[in-house]
C-alpha cells in the first residue's frame, strides 16, 4: 500500500509568506502590483477601468488570503510593509511568468495577441508610424494599438505605457532603452529673416541673433563652441514642440535648432535655410520599455516595426546641397 503524504504544517504566525495560497484569479496579482507602481489606487482603477472600490477589494482579498498587511494607507499616499515589499518582488516575476507562457501558446497558434498601450511624439507619428500601422494590424488581427501622441514625457506605469517612443537615450531606472535610429539636428532660418538679420558664419555671431528654443535642445556639451545656456537667452520664444518653432522659423522669427526629418521639406522648398552647419549635431530615437526580464511578444513586434519605419527614413533623409 503507498505511503499516505504527511500532513502539511501550518505556517507559523512569525513566517506569513510562507504559505502557499491559491489565488483564484491571477487578476488580483495584477492590480496588487499596478496599486503599488502608481502609488495610488484610483490611478490603478482609472488604468484598469474600473472603480476603485473594486481595486481596493482585489488588494484586500489578498491580505486576507495571506494574512498580513501589504500596504499601510493614509489619506495622502501608499506604503509597503515589509511583506508587501516581498510580495511584489514575487508577484513580478509571476506575471512575467504569465505573459511568457502566454508569448509561447502565441507562437504555437502563430499569431500574437494583447494591447499594446504606445506613446510616440505627433510628429514622428504621423508622418512615419501611421503610415505602417494598418499593416502591422492587418498582420497580427488578434493585436489591437493604442496610440498616445504626445511631445512630452509620459509616466509610463501610471499611464499603463507598454512602449514609449523618446528622443536622447534614457537612463531612468527600472526602464530599457532600444535605439530605434538616429537623429540629425541642425540650425535653420528662413530666406526672409537672414536677409534682415544677416547669416551667421560662426559660433561668436548668435549673440546678435534670435534664437528660437526648444527646451531640451541643444544638450549640453553637444556643440563644441556653444554655451548651451547662454544660447537660451538668446531668443523671445521657448517651446516644447518642434512643430511651433518650425513655423515660427518660417515666419522669420529667428533662427532655430530642429531635427532633419522635421523641416526636410521645407528645405527643399525654399522656405527654410541651413546655416552653421558644421554645428549640427546627432543624438538618437529610442523605444522606452518597463524592465522586464522578457519582452512580451507583442511589445518586441510593435518596437521592431517602430524600428523598420523610423529607421530606413531616417537614415535616407537627405537634405539639398545649398549654393
Amino acid at each position: 500500500m503507498a505511503p499516505q503524504p504527511s500532513p502539511t504544517t501550518p505556517a507559523q504566525p512569525d513566517e506569513p509568506l510562507a504559505r502557499s495560497p491559491r489565488f483564484e484569479d491571477i487578476m488580483s496579482l495584477r492590480i496588487f502590483r499596478l496599486v503599488v507602481e502608481v502609488r495610488s489606487f484610483s490611478a490603478a482603477a482609472r488604468q484598469l477601468g474600473l472603480v476603485p472600490a473594486t481595486v481596493s477589494k482585489h488588494v484586500s482579498a489578498l491580505e486576507k488570503d495571506l494574512g498580513v498587511r501589504l500596504l499601510n494607507r493614509t489619506t495622502r499616499q501608499l506604503n509597503l510593509t515589509e511583506e508587501g515589499e516581498r510580495l511584489y518582488r514575487r508577484c513580478v516575476n509571476i506575471l512575467e511568468e504569465v505573459a511568457l507562457l502566454s508569448d509561447d501558446f502565441s507562437e504555437i497558434r502563430g499569431q500574437a495577441t494583447g494591447h499594446i498601450r504606445a506613446s510616440i511624439p505627433t510628429v514622428l507619428a504621423v508622418r512615419y508610424v501611421a503610415p505602417r500601422l494598418t499593416t502591422f494590424l492587418q498582420t497580427h488581427p488578434r493585436l489591437s494599438v493604442e496610440l498616445e501622441l504626445t511631445g512630452s514625457k509620459t509616466d509610463l506605469l501610471a499611464h499603463g505605457i507598454d512602449v514609449a517612443v523618446r528622443f536622447g537615450e534614457q537612463t531612468e531606472p527600472n526602464f530599457v532603452s532600444i535605439k530605434l535610429s538616429d537623429n540629425r539636428h541642425i540650425f535653420v532660418a528662413s530666406p526672409a529673416y537672414l536677409a534682415k538679420h544677416g547669416t551667421p558664419t560662426h559660433a561668436g555671431d548668435l549673440p546678435r541673433h534670435n534664437f528660437l528654443w526648444i527646451r531640451g535642445l541643444p544638450p549640453a556639451g553637444t556643440l563644441p563652441g556653444f554655451d548651451t545656456h547662454a544660447i537660451q537667452r538668446l531668443g523671445n520664444l521657448t517651446t516644447d514642440n518642434g512643430e511651433v518653432t518650425r513655423r515660427a522659423a518660417i515666419d522669420g522669427l529667428g533662427i532655430a535648432m530642429l531635427p532633419s526629418f522635421v523641416i526636410d521639406d521645407d528645405i527643399r522648398a525654399g522656405k527654410l535655410v541651413m546655416v552653421l552647419e558644421e554645428y549640427g549635431y546627432t543624438s538618437g530615437i529610442y523605444a522606452v520599455l518597463p524592465q522586464w526580464r522578457h519582452i512580451p511578444n507583442k511589445v518586441r513586434l510593435f518596437v521592431d516595426m517602430l524600428k523598420s519605419a523610423l529607421e530606413p527614413s531616417l537614415r535616407n533623409l537627405k537634405l539639398p546641397e545649398q549654393p
